[in-house]
């Protein structure tokens, strides 16, 4: 029998906004969740986690993510080009990725699904629709739903 590997229970997500960073960390606790989540500043510094470079070259305090959350629109490497990145990387091309933005267009949406994202939500204007979404998104990919192993 494969021995199963430990998870991380980490969501990892670029987000150049501190306050909406703050916000949803904020519903995190509210929604009292097992999960941790590791914010960085843009599609640049996420990369950088994912190879474990500069800041994050610590394995044990930078785990592998079990998922992905990406804004949209961000400086140094924006959201399309960052989900891009990761779906041309074999290690992490079935890592489930959450487009988390304020665009509703329709050629964003589109974009998005057609590069590899699993899902794309609309930034919600309140803190108490923030934290039903989020409960959505956690029941589905870490209580429903069967993850790829980290590796």
């Amino acid at each position: 029998m494969e021995e199963e590997k430990k998870k991380s229970n980490l969501i990892l997500y670029a987000e150049d906004d501190p306050e909406d960073r703050m916000f949803f960390n904020d519903a995190l606790l509210e929604l009292k969740a097992n999960h941790k989540v590791k914010f960085v500043e843009d599609g640049a510094e996420l990369i950088n986690y994912l190879h474990h470079e500069g800041d994050f070259g610590d394995k044990s305090t930078n785990p592998e993510p079990e998922l992905i959350i990406l804004d949209l629109n961000m400086p140094k490497m924006d959201g399309c080009e960052t989900l891009e990145r990761i779906r041309n990387e074999d290690k992490y091309a079935l890592t489930p990725v959450v487009i988390f933005s304020t665009s509703r267009a329709k050629e964003d949406i589109t974009k998005c699904y057609k590069l590899g994202a699993n899902t794309f939500i609309c930034k919600p204007d309140s803190f108490s629709d923030l934290v039903k979404i989020l409960d959505n998104v956690i029941e589905y990919w870490f209580e429903n739903g069967e993850l790829p192993a980290v590796e």
